[in-house]
C-alpha cells in the first residue's frame, strides 16, 4: 500500500463574497511494483471541498487525487476532491492507468507520482448568465472545487512524457501529436460527460454546456448551489 503525503493550504477567493477553504494543493506519493494495492473507492460519507451532489445537474464525483488503481484510499478525506464526471473519467482514470502498466512494467524502480490541484482565480472563468465564475466555466464547479489539475511521474527526478507512459497501455495511442513531449497533463475540472439519456435530456442537464441562454431553473439552482459554499448571500 502507498502512503502518500498531502500539502494544505487555507486559500481565500472573492468574487462577490470572500469565501476561504482549507484545500489540497498537492498530493505526492513514491511508487513502485509492490505497492499498488490497497486502494479503495471513495467514501460517500466524505463531502469534498465544493461538493454539492452527484445527480443533475451538478455530475459531482468524489474524486481520487491518488487513485484507486495506485493504491489510494477513498476513506481519506484528503485524498478526495469534487471533480465533474467528464473530468474524473475519463481523463484522470486513463491517465492513472497508463502509470500503474508503467510501474508494474519497472519491477524494482521507484517513482515519484505527484498531482496538483489548482484554485488561482484567473483559471475560474464565468458563463453568462451566472453568477460566480466556475472551473471550464462551470457554475456547478466552484472554488472550492479546483480549477484544474496537474498529473506527472518522475524517475529519479526526471519526468516521464507522456508518450513513454502511454506506450505501456493494452492499445496506446497510435499519434499524440504535439502531447508526445508532454511531461506534465493539465486536466480541467468541469467537464460533463455526453449524458443522452431521456431523463437527462429532459431535464435539461447538458444545457449549461450547450446552450448559452440556459434556463431558470438551472440558474436558480446554480444559484442555491453558490450560496451553499458562500459566494453570494
Amino acid at each position: 500500500m502507498c502512503t502518500p503525503v498531502f500539502t494544505k493550504s487555507a486559500l481565500s477567493r472573492t468574487w462577490v463574497n470572500k469565501v476561504t477553504a482549507t484545500v489540497v494543493t498537492k498530493a505526492t506519493v513514491v511508487l513502485n511494483s509492490t505497492n499498488l494495492g490497497g486502494g479503495s473507492g471513495p467514501s460517500n460519507l466524505i463531502n469534498p471541498p465544493g461538493w454539492l451532489d452527484g445527480s443533475c445537474p451538478a455530475h459531482h464525483n468524489r474524486g481520487h487525487l491518488i487513485g484507486n488503481a495506485l493504491g489510494g484510499k477513498g476513506d481519506d478525506a484528503d485524498n478526495l476532491v469534487t471533480l465533474t464526471s467528464g473530468t474524473n473519467h475519463p481523463f484522470m482514470y486513463e491517465f492513472e492507468d497508463a502509470v500503474k502498466r508503467f510501474v508494474l512494467a519497472h519491477p524494482g524502480v521507484d517513482f515519484q507520482y505527484e498531482v496538483e490541484c489548482n484554485y488561482d482565480k484567473e483559471n475560474y472563468t464565468a458563463l453568462t448568465g451566472y453568477d460566480i465564475p466556475g472551473a471550464s466555466g462551470n457554475p456547478f464547479c466552484l472554488f472550492p472545487a479546483p480549477a484544474f489539475l496537474t498529473l506527472s511521474l518522475k524517475k529519479n527526478q526526471v519526468l516521464q512524457s507522456l508518450q513513454t507512459i502511454s506506450g505501456y497501455l493494452p492499445k496506446p495511442p497510435p499519434d499524440l501529436g504535439t502531447l508526445a513531449a508532454v511531461t506534465s497533463l493539465r486536466i480541467p475540472n468541469g467537464g460533463y460527460k455526453l449524458y443522452s439519456g431521456a431523463t437527462h435530456t429532459l431535464s435539461n442537464c447538458a444545457s449549461v454546456a450547450t446552450d448559452p441562454s440556459n434556463n431558470a431553473g438551472l440558474k436558480l439552482a446554480a444559484k442555491n448551489y453558490a450560496k451553499a459554499l458562500g459566494h453570494v448571500s
